[in-house]
């Protein structure tokens, strides 16, 4: 899991990436900011290397991740528990303008520790290769943001 960054991307396996700015979804703008946090997470969990289109992605356990098909349902959903449901995820080029929907498949899964911002609000995250994006979140949003539609979160 990588955050997205301006010029890079950074790992969000690597303590270098708390020092850094990052974008994250702000609801009432419905647009994506880039962020600074003094606070954040250090979390030793699972972490799950799935399948998603052609991209590996690496996501901790306990992370929400935006969910839904290609008729506009939305929901948010641990890593946990989509594994072997059949639940699609969506996903974005870097550029997030336009998504689709791909049920993830589980490759591998090994302990680690992570990092992550201690906000709520959604942050978008890509692989190692950067040309894919799914937005997470370590909250459920699906009561904070279960108004917004697919467009709010994609251009």
């Amino acid at each position: 899991m990588y955050f997205i960054k301006e010029d890079r991307n950074v790992s969000a396996f690597s303590e270098e990436c708390i020092e850094n700015k990052y974008f994250e979804f702000i609801p009432n703008k419905e647009d994506y900011i880039l962020s600074y946090n003094v606070s954040w997470d250090e979390i030793l969990t699972d972490v799950y290397q799935f399948v998603i289109g052609r991209e590996t992605f690496m996501i901790p356990a306990g992370t929400y991740l935006f969910c839904g098909d290609e008729y506009g349902v939305t929901d948010w959903i641990l890593s946990d528990e989509i594994i072997g449901r059949g639940i699609p995820v969506f996903t974005s080029n870097i550029d997030m303008n336009g998504w689709r929907s791909h049920v993830p498949q589980l490759v591998n899964t090994f302990p680690e520790k992570f990092y992550y911002p201690l906000t709520k609000n959604p942050i978008p995250v890509t692989n190692a290769r950067g040309k894919m994006t799914l937005i997470t979140s370590r909250v459920d949003q699906y009561h904070r943001l279960g108004q917004y539609d697919i467009a709010s979160f994609f251009m």
